[in-house]
């Protein structure tokens, strides 16, 4: 879908999505574009033809406009795009905040809504996954933990990120009504923003020896990276020096990551078996990613 805004250019994609060709264009297109460049021509370029489309275009339609805004829009009259398109200015950014307003313009053609380049860098990184089979014995925890902490950190480090605070949680199978059912989660402050993995592990362990109580089938931990700032700019201990060792084993633990594929370093090897991997019987092989896996092909 092409058009002038991204809001008309999310109607347009949603009209594409049903043409044969999968190209729809809403607007004049700016010939320096590469869809201009490539012979692309407007579906719809004239002011009425755009407003035949968004007439036909329910408001609960239009990309930023949620279902229950959209029942108070209709309460008021506006059912479409085009009613909103058509909406004073005014009214917009008292009923429906700035958002509504820079929406309305949008529909007029205005860009007021920014195009992001890059994605902005993460509040928060989590990483969770139930376990192939219940888990009753801290070392499996511990060893998952580490295993998840592992990968948020590769994430982190990735938008050039340090945290400050690791959230842990511990819950059992809450479906399983025969088993004893117990959930909490803790809080572990570090002493400064880091994006070192020991470090990182050593919290996390910390957390869930903290919540661990035998006893208990457990079926998930989760570990969520939070307090996240910038590493360039982070607040550093005023009575230790930063060790540039770190950052350099991160670095060369990231590229033999990135070669070899994850977990190919770290602070705590993880075990095939252990009971806390997920089941993949059913896992398709890696075809175009292991060497190991390429199918054989024998000749007569």
């Amino acid at each position: 879908g092409v058009a002038p805004t991204k809001v008309l250019a999310k109607i347009a994609g949603g009209i594409a999505k049903k043409r044969p060709d999968g190209i729809f264009a809403l607007g004049d297109v700016d010939v320096s574009t590469p869809a201009a460049a490539s012979g692309l021509k407007p579906a719809f370029g004239h002011e009425k033809d755009i407003n035949l489309v968004l007439g036909e275009t329910p408001v609960e339609g239009v990309w930023g406009i949620a279902s229950n805004l959209a029942g108070r829009l209709r309460e008021r009259g506006v059912r479409t795009a085009l009613d909103l398109k058509n909406v004073d200015e005014a009214w917009a950014k008292q009923r429906i905040t700035l958002t509504g307003l820079r929406i309305v313009r949008e529909l007029k053609g205005i860009p007021s809504i920014v195009m992001e380049e890059t994605a902005p860098a993460k509040k928060g990184i989590m990483s969770s996954k139930s376990f192939g089979r219940p888990v009753t014995d801290i070392k499996d925890l511990l060893e998952a933990a580490g295993d998840y902490t592992a990968r948020a950190a590769a994430k982190l480090r990735s938008q050039g990120s340090a945290c400050r605070l690791i959230d842990i949680w511990l819950t059992t199978n809450r479906f399983r009504e025969g088993d004893k059912q117990y959930s909490a989660g803790t809080v572990v402050k570090l002493d400064e923003p880091t994006d070192y993995l020991p470090d990182l592990v050593a919290a996390a362990r910390k957390g869930v020896k903290s919540l661990y109580k035998s006893g208990y089938r457990y079926k998930k931990v989760a570990v969520f990276l939070s307090g996240i700032e910038n590493t360039k700019g982070r607040q550093g201990n005023l009575f230790e020096k930063p060790d540039p060792r770190k950052a350099a084993l991160m670095a060369a633990a990231d590229r033999m990551a990135s070669r070899y594929g994850p977990g190919t370093l770290g602070c705590t090897p993880a075990r095939p078996d252990g009971s806390w991997q997920m089941r993949r019987e059913l896992l398709s092989p890696g075809y175009t990613t292991r060497w190991d896996e390429l199918p054989a092909v024998k000749t007569g």
